[in-house]
């Protein structure tokens, strides 16, 4: 692999981790990241489908000297990509989740208030 495709492949793997992480979650992100996951799983599936054009322009493109090498690195994008962006809502998840109880909490605890002041009421009677 070339110095440049090495900065190409590079630059694509921050890109899907700084639109996972970095950046913030708009709609206008998930729907870039869609984008991605979907741009290079159709490559991975025209290089199966139309496998002699792809097997030639992709190694030209990304600066490597086999074809599957390519296919190899653009699996490794989407993976990664995919990944990244599980990981993501996996950690919004466990953050909803943790808000849910601390709420849920919260609210047990002034109801056990709540139910203490009434019964000390009860008992001044």
């Amino acid at each position: 692999m070339t110095t440049l495709g090495k900065v190409i492949f590079l630059l694509i793997v921050l890109s899907m981790y700084g639109l996972s992480f970095l950046v913030a979650r708009t709609s206008s992100i998930k729907a870039i990241e869609k984008i991605f996951v979907i741009f290079f799983g159709l490559a991975l599936l025209f290089s199966i489908i139309f496998s002699e054009k792809v097997w030639d322009l992709l190694p030209k493109m990304l600066s490597v000297g086999e074809a599957t090498d390519s296919v190899l690195y653009l699996f490794i994008i989407v993976s990664t990509g995919v990944n990244l962006i599980l990981v993501r809502k996996i950690l919004e998840l466990e953050l909803r989740i943790s808000k849910i109880v601390q709420h849920l909490s919260i609210n047990k605890s002034f109801a056990n208030i709540k139910e203490l002041n009434q019964n000390e009421k009860d008992s001044f009677k």
